[in-house]
């Protein structure tokens, strides 16, 4: 059983090994999301964050923004090489996320919300 992120390395909320008899694990996590890693890229995913520069940033924020198109996200192999070749948001971007993630988790003008980066980086 995992206690930490294998992206972000934040404490699990969740993990289920196996699911559905799927060589693959579910992962929830209060930063990257609820996400699925396939067993083949769970045994080398250490490797590629140690290896790769930014890859921790850009693979929790990928999981984010593909969590907005669709509930949960998958992690294989060729996905992590892919999400790696692009680069991570330049300032304007993100700003321009986190202004959305406000406008869709804010019940209403003057509404307060607490943004954290333990929960709230990978937006």
């Amino acid at each position: 059983m995992y206690k930490n992120c294998p992206v972000c390395d934040s404490q699990l909320i969740n993990t289920i090994e196996r699911p559905n008899g799927r060589d693959v694990t579910l992962f929830s996590c209060p930063r990257c999301g609820e996400f699925i890693v396939s067993g083949t890229l769970l045994a080398t995913l250490p490797n590629i964050i140690q290896r790769e520069k930014d890859a921790s940033a850009k693979l929790s924020h990928a999981l984010r923004t593909m969590q907005l198109i669709k509930r949960g996200a998958e992690l294989y192999t060729n996905t992590v090489n892919e999400i790696l070749k692009r680069p991570l948001p330049k300032p304007r971007e993100q700003a321009d996320l986190l202004i959305r993630w406000l406008a869709e988790n804010i019940s209403g003008p003057g509404e307060k919300v607490k943004v954290k980066p333990e929960t709230h980086a990978s937006i």
